[in-house]
């Protein structure tokens, strides 16, 4: 799983899971695990349960953090 901390109010921001067996290709990955719960201020906690991918090697997971255009 992946936690982390995001603004409450921030709607101009996309939050992603992604998955990679060789950190070159990666791929779109989890489900948010229930509702975020609270954190400090106007900040909210999010986790994402990620699967792995099924017979690789190995398994690196990111966040990533784009602006909506």
């Amino acid at each position: 799983s992946l936690s982390f901390t995001q603004h409450s109010s921030s709607d101009d921001l996309t939050y992603r899971v992604e998955i990679s067996e060789d950190l070159k290709a990666w791929s779109t990955a989890g489900e948010m695990d229930g509702e975020p719960t609270p954190g400090v201020g106007n900040t909210q906690r999010v986790t994402i349960e990620a699967a792995p991918q099924v017979g690789t090697r190995a398994n690196y997971i990111r966040l990533a953090v784009e602006l909506k255009p």
